[in-house]
């Protein structure tokens, strides 16, 4: 199947070579940075199942592209 990993800081990288079927179809090499990381997304994304927590995520998502992450600790 391959192996997906996100690294932080919007980075991700991406192999496909455990899936030679899929690589000759689409003809796939490695992916890292940006690429890679909106792939991770897109799949994370699909494996949530209810609209509610879809929304949520992405609203998450936008939450931390806009304001950062929170650091503070309570």
């Amino acid at each position: 199947m391959g192996s997906l990993a996100y690294v932080g800081r919007d980075a991700a990288v991406v192999d496909f070579t455990g899936s030679k079927l899929f690589l000759n179809i689409f003809n796939l090499k490695p992916l890292s940075g940006r690429d890679a990381d909106y792939l991770w997304k897109s799949f994370y994304f699909a494996e949530m199942f209810t609209g509610r927590t879809k929304t949520l995520l992405a609203f998450d998502w936008i939450r931390i592209q806009t304001y950062g992450r929170d650091i503070s600790r309570y």
